[in-house]
């Protein structure tokens, strides 16, 4: 599944959700690295400051309220 979520971005300017990326995040239990987060196919195109992507995405990004507050965000619209 996660591998289409990725083909369905490249080259593409489909929405990008939290739920996009949830799998990825730390409190998802997951073994990536916030550099290895960052580089990402579906994060590092958002051309966001490391340490906005650590506070905003990674380390929350997996958080059920955080969705909750800002799921429904295109996160590839933020600038």
């Amino acid at each position: 599944m996660h591998r289409r979520v990725i083909e369905a971005h490249k080259g593409t300017r489909r929405a990008l959700r939290l739920a996009d990326i949830a799998h990825l995040a730390a409190r998802d239990l997951s073994s990536m690295s916030l550099e290895e987060f960052c580089a990402h196919p579906l994060i590092s195109p958002l051309g966001w400051p490391v340490d906005v992507l650590d506070q905003f995405l990674y380390e929350h990004g997996a958080w059920e309220p955080f969705h909750q507050d800002y799921g429904h965000i295109d996160l590839s619209q933020i600038s």
